[in-house]
């Protein structure tokens, strides 16, 4: 179950977001449901992130923040709902890009919670292991990195590169 909660104007944010990230989505009620009369051929992977949670069963609920991030609603390292925090201005300043693919990483977080596969105690090395620098696998399959091969699921760069204009692969996290 994908829900928005928050006043019109950010429902309306949300809204065109998620048709960014697959062109099915819609909004009714503050659910996310699919129009079946438009086609996603050309988004096979935003439409199989957003479908993945809204059939999952779990709640997700994306509201208005100052800063983007996933909270699980019960953080016990189990399948569990989330919490997308959404800043609509906030894009990665080491990869800019169109204002949906932030709220389409977060996502991808409450994607790995609602299936039970987030690894915060992984470590890799990053930038290949010669800066000292380690980051959670978690991040690495989200964005898509460094040839992580454990993730099946929707990275941030493959929504990057279905978005229309394509937009640039994320470089580093």
């Amino acid at each position: 179950m994908l829900h928005v909660d928050g006043s019109p104007e950010f429902v309306g944010q949300v809204r065109g977001a998620l048709e960014h990230i697959d062109p099915t989505a819609m909004v009714m009620d503050r659910a996310v449901c699919f129009d079946t009369g438009r086609s996603f051929e050309r988004h096979p992977r935003g439409h199989e992130l957003l479908r993945r949670l809204v059939e999952s069963g779990y709640r997700v609920v994306i509201i208005r923040g100052t800063s983007s991030r996933c909270e699980p609603t019960y953080p016990n390292g189990m399948r569990t709902g989330s919490t997308v925090v959404w800043n609509f201005g906030q894009v990665p300043t080491n990869a800019p890009a169109c204002f949906c693919i932030g709220l389409g990483h977060e996502l991808g977080h409450a994607d790995q919670l609602i299936r039970g596969v987030v690894g915060a105690a992984d470590l890799y090395p990053a930038g290949g292991g010669s800066s000292g620098f380690s980051m959670r696998l978690e991040m690495l399959n989200i964005t898509g990195r460094y040839g992580v091969e454990t993730w099946d699921g929707v990275t941030e760069n493959q929504l990057r590169d279905e978005h229309v204009p394509r937009q640039a692969a994320r470089p580093s996290y």
